[in-house]
């Protein structure tokens, strides 16, 4: 009789394995974000030594994949249907804020060409290029010229005493073969995205890019946000790859859309210094050489974008 009770529970855990499995339900629960990336970080051995021919390549222009709109998670429902399991303060949040947009009240702050801060920068419905070197990843956004840095030299975060909030936080991270790990921490509260709910300044992230193929970038993100989240809220976001018919960099939303009210950000009418100076990696070395890519970069780092 125990033996059969037995197979039946191996049974039921098997069926549970693979509705988790198939559903892409992470296979471990963290308590915490660093908990998290220091984890992947030993599966990983410290991380794949890479030299900068065996960087991917991930030239080109991107924008965020069919299917997402404004929804920050592609899967859920609808924009009104968060896949996010909130607390109750925050569920009541973006109910009250969802009762506002059925009434047609609504404010997003990036109407006054502030940057839209990440998490949210995920969705940001814009276009994208990425560069990579062995130091260092330049994740590009067009609108506002916003760009996320991502350390892979092997850095830590900015000690604590030195640390303070920004729109895209710190970010650090390592290889896993083609993979991209990050781990963000030190950002500002924020809306994931229109009629979406909110997050704190407690937000942190991990995330893995990867290319899936050659028109496919993936990024498998896991947020952590005790006051705002339950538990951690796992999505995974796609870009794809822009097909272009003429040679053009594309950085320059800022100075079409906000350069009249932002001064910060550029001067209407006139092409931002990014504009000026950079092409896309594969205008120099059409099949994506190494060299090409070391161009594209060299450039971005070379105008007013320093280390730390």
């Amino acid at each position: 009789m125990s033996n059969g009770k037995n197979a039946v529970g191996v049974g039921a855990a098997l069926v549970i394995l693979s509705v988790l499995l198939a559903s892409g339900a992470p296979a471990q629960e963290y308590r915490n974000s660093t908990e998290h990336f220091e984890a992947l970080k030993r599966a990983a051995k410290g991380g794949t030594k890479l030299t900068f021919d065996k960087l991917p390549d991930w030239t080109g222009v991107w924008t965020r994949a069919p299917g997402g709109g404004l929804k920050f998670d592609p899967a859920q429902p609808s924009l009104a249907q968060t896949t996010a399991q909130l607390t109750p303060e925050f569920a009541r949040k973006h109910k009250e804020k969802l009762e506002r947009v059925a009434k047609g009240i609504e404010w997003d702050p990036i109407s006054n060409c502030i940057p839209p801060g990440y998490p949210r920068w995920l969705t940001e419905p814009f276009l994208r290029e990425f560069a990579l070197r062995l130091e260092q990843t330049l994740l590009i956004n067009e609108m506002v010229n916003d760009i996320r840095r991502i350390y892979t030299d092997g850095r830590g975060h900015t000690p604590e005493d030195e640390a303070y909030p920004l729109w895209n936080g710190d970010s650090i991270g390592f290889w896993d073969a083609d993979s991209l790990v990050i781990h963000t921490t030190q950002l500002m509260g924020g809306q994931y995205q229109r009629s979406q709910p909110d997050y704190t300044d407690q937000v942190e992230t991990v995330e893995r890019w990867r290319k899936v193929d050659d028109n496919i970038i993936e990024a498998e993100v896991t947020i952590y946000d005790p006051p705002s989240l339950v538990k951690p809220w796992r999505v995974v976001q796609r870009y794809s790859r822009v097909r272009r018919k003429r040679d053009d960099s594309t950085i320059d939303h800022a100075d079409r859309r906000c350069g009249r009210r932002c001064g910060g950000f550029g001067r209407a009418g006139k092409r931002s210094s990014l504009r000026r100076h950079v092409r896309p990696a594969e205008h120099h070395h059409p099949q994506g050489s190494g060299e090409g890519i070391r161009v594209h970069q060299s450039a971005l780092l070379a105008v007013g974008h320093g280390d730390k």
